[in-house]
């Protein structure tokens, strides 16, 4: 490249960065993004720590955990990231007659609704190959249609190519055991359903107890979207 063009386009660029900073914007690269909401009581946040090594061998260095994140940066990450992942509190809403209408996730500051997922431009979560909303009913209602609105099919449906979420209400330390499980079957080749089955799998044997007492809830784990993708 011509020296003189090379560094146009350099000061362009830097003219760019520094009016992006000015005005108060926060840009997030297209790499991994783990979002722990804290409550007292409940761990939302250890489990990054076990996944970090599982999505290095995956191939990510760019891997940034956030604790309490707020709304606007939730979605920001969301629109960027390749992978995101959240753990916190979640919940649905149902009609009058008790079918489920939609899901959330609970923010510091305001809930992540499905709604608003809906309301982005078609292709605005594209960057981002997986998704794992690790809450409470962030899928109720199933996940086997495009009409059905929770967080699951809303994000897959604005280009996300995989998402997954839960469509009961699930045991925290589960919840937890599960991602750990998950990322670690995808960080030795397995592809996105068999590492979320056999994540299942292993979490029940490890919480033998809470599955037989009915509380676990883990098979209540599903996602939309592609299959068959593997991340090494």
């Amino acid at each position: 490249m011509n020296k003189k063009i090379g560094m146009k386009v350099f000061a362009v660029l830097l003219v760019g960065l520094m009016l992006s900073v000015s005005m108060g914007t926060t840009a997030y690269a297209a790499s991994v993004y783990l979002i722990g909401i804290s409550d007292t009581g409940h761990d939302h946040m250890s489990c990054f720590d076990d996944i970090t090594q599982y999505l290095k061998t995956m191939g990510y260095s760019s891997i940034y955990k956030r604790e309490d994140s707020k709304y606007a940066n939730v979605k920001s990450m969301l629109d960027a990231g390749e992978i995101i992942v959240t753990r916190s509190h979640g919940g649905a809403f149902k009609d009058s007659s008790g079918n489920y209408i939609g899901s959330f996730i609970v923010l510091p500051d305001r809930n992540l609704c499905n709604s608003d997922i809906e309301e982005l431009k078609d292709g605005s979560l594209s960057n981002a190959k997986l998704i794992v909303y690790g809450g409470c009913l962030t899928a109720a209602g199933g996940v086997d249609s495009a009409n059905i609105r929770n967080l699951v099919v809303a994000s897959e449906v604005k280009g996300a190519s995989t998402v997954v979420g839960f469509t009961e209400e699930v045991n925290c330390k589960g919840a937890n055991t599960w991602v750990k499980f998950f990322f670690e079957h995808l960080s030795k080749g397995d592809n996105i359903d068999t590492a979320l089955n056999e994540a299942k799998k292993e979490t029940k044997k490890k919480h033998n107890i809470l599955q037989a007492l009915g509380s676990l809830h883990i098979d209540s784990c599903m996602y939309r979207g592609a299959w068959d993708t593997t991340f090494n």
